[in-house]
Parts: structure tokens; sequence; C-alpha cells
């Protein structure tokens, strides 16, 4: 399946999936990619909340 990601774009896919997996196959095609990528993206917005817990914890005592 083709995408419509240039190389630049592609490269920075790339990039962002191997900060998470290490190093990958470099014939892995677009639609595995996106799929690692989007993947990761979910994983970091589930971490969100749990990592704004103690911030906003925080800020409470501060306006108490």
């Amino acid at each position: 399946m083709q995408t419509d990601l240039d190389d630049d774009k592609l490269k920075r896919v790339v990039g962002i999936v191997n900060e998470v997996c290490g190093s990958m196959s470099s014939n892995i095609d677009q639609e595995g990619l996106l799929m690692l990528t989007c993947l990761h993206l979910a994983y970091d917005l589930e971490k969100i909340p749990q990592l704004l817990e103690p911030l906003n914890r925080k800020l409470e005592d501060l306006t108490l």
C-alpha cells in the first residue's frame, strides 16, 4: 500500500519508530511504518495523564 508520504516524512516516521523499536529492517512498507507509529502515538497518549497527575497535584497545592 502506498501513501502520500514523501521521502522526508517517511524518514521522520522511521525515526519515530526506531526510537521505540530499536533498529528496524529497512524493507518494512509504509503501511507497517504507519501502523507502528500510530501504536506509538496511542501509547504516548495513554501515558500523558499519568505524567501530568503529579504536576496537577503540585499546582493544586500552590493554589490552596
